[in-house]
């Protein structure tokens, strides 16, 4: 579980050279209609690809996407979790669904990792 930070999101604006305000700036994504900051998705997606790589070793990672489903806010707490969808024999391949969701639940970020065996 990773609580999200303002100070993350604001160092991974600096890292990925995505400064857009709604990420930072309270004012300007409460005058946008947000209810407040929001996270970057691919700093989710990163958090998924962390917890990816405590499983398997990244040179096995052979393909790694996701689909941004829900708006992530700051102090939310994310879990990442992976459950094998499907194991190919014939390219010694596992495929494995793998999501990020806040303590409720509800999921911001889902997709595949696939893994040569």
């Amino acid at each position: 579980e990773v609580e999200i930070t303002q100070n993350q999101t604001v160092r991974y604006s600096g890292a990925s050279g995505d400064f857009n305000p709604i990420h930072y700036n309270v004012g300007f994504a409460k005058s946008v209609g947000l209810d407040g900051t929001i996270v970057h998705g691919m700093f989710v997606m990163a958090q998924i690809g962390r917890a990816c790589t405590t499983w398997i070793d990244q040179k096995n990672i052979k393909f790694f996407g996701v689909k941004f489903k829900n708006m992530t806010n700051m102090g939310e707490f994310l879990v990442c979790s992976g459950k094998i969808k499907k194991k190919d024999d014939s390219t010694k391949t596992l495929t494995i669904l793998v999501d990020a969701k806040n303590s409720e639940g509800e999921v911001k970020a889902s997709g595949d990792v696939i893994v040569a065996l």
